[in-house]
């Protein structure tokens, strides 16, 4: 019986010693349970509340997408305001308006320098005849006419020639009156040398037989004369007379 007590009192004493173990341990165990479970709210509010992480590069690479090809489609220019390209046929019409510029232009050109040559030819012409008939008069000259032969001659030069020709007037006359002179001439052949729309150069070929008291019988002499022809009011005059 008091061993039966004795092991009692010992159970009874180690339950006692024991509780208040257990029932601190099972109040941490709660405490800590609670802990998690408040802290397991709280990410789950935090997660509800801020936007996914992984979600939300997407939706950036969308926008972005988006934008790009907003971009694309704005530089891309509508059909109607795209530049046509150069097609064959422009080449072709581009090319046929510079040939007929070409050919209008050296029609101008060709035009222009006909007319040149044309009014050249012309002036040849009249200045060789002006000089033909200029000669004439003063191959041909009688000392019973002087007066008609310098009237003629003064009136078909000028310049220096008409000059010269007019302050040696009055001494030719004196000694071909004293000499009872006479010439009498003829063109054989004559020839333009050079010419523009005002002046001339013609050279002539000219037989001219002179007489006089001395010589009575005519000696022919054959000469080659240079006659600058100059135009003035539209008339050829001669303006220079040279023997070459």
């Amino acid at each position: 019986m008091a061993d039966d007590a004795a092991d009692k009192d010992a159970k009874n004493t180690d339950e006692s010693a024991v509780t208040p173990d257990a029932e601190k341990a099972e109040s941490t165990e709660a405490a800590a349970d609670e802990v998690a479970d408040f802290d397991a709210e709280a990410s789950a509010k935090d997660a509800k509340d801020s936007p996914d992480a992984t979600d939300a590069p997407d939706a950036k690479d969308t926008d972005e997408s988006d934008e790009s090809d907003d971009e694309d489609i704005s530089l891309e220019p509508d059909e109607e305001e795209r530049p046509k390209g150069i097609t064959g046929r422009d080449w072709a019409l581009t090319a046929a308006a510079v040939v007929a510029i070409a050919i209008v232009a050296a029609a101008v050109i060709i035009g222009r320098l006909y007319e040149e040559q044309r009014i050249e030819d012309r002036s040849s012409r009249e200045a060789l005849a002006a000089a033909q008939e200029f000669a004439n008069v003063m191959i041909n000259v009688d000392s019973a006419k002087l007066d008609e032969s310098s009237s003629k001659t003064l009136d078909r030069s000028t310049g220096d020639f008409k000059k010269k020709y007019s302050e040696s007037s009055t001494t030719l006359r004196q000694v071909m009156i004293e000499n009872k002179a006479k010439a009498t001439g003829v063109v054989v052949d004559s020839a333009v040398k050079s010419a523009t729309p005002d002046k001339v150069e013609v050279l002539l070929f000219i037989d001219q037989a002179v007489s006089n008291v001395a010589i009575p019988d005519a000696r022919m002499d054959r000469s080659r004369v240079q006659i600058t022809m100059q135009k003035v009011d539209g008339r050829w005059l001669a303006s220079d007379v040279e023997l070459t």
